[in-house]
């Protein structure tokens, strides 16, 4: 299997010998894991800004004190079909 890429433990198998990644490789892998970090940080932002959102709606809306309910559905409910919608 030539040029064949095995990666284990920050070490690379390539045609019959092993090499360290380099400096630049290491960083290349930090910074793609940075990416995606931030990546899934803005979806879970967008997240919490949506049921900020709808938090307030509810608690501007004329639902009785100790309710879990609006118009029948359970509170949960309104927050998740508003999640899904974003």
């Amino acid at each position: 299997m030539r040029g064949m890429k095995i990666q284990l433990l920050g070490m690379q198998w390539m045609s019959g010998r092993m090499r360290m990644k380099t400096k630049k490789e290491k960083l290349q892998v930090k910074d793609d894991a940075l990416v995606n970090f931030k990546s899934e940080f803005s979806v879970v932002e967008i997240e919490i800004q949506v049921l900020v959102k709808l938090a307030e709606e509810i608690a501007k809306s004329d639902i009785p004190v100790g309710s879990r309910r609006i118009n029948g559905r359970y509170i949960q409910s309104h927050l998740c079909s508003g999640l899904e919608g974003a």
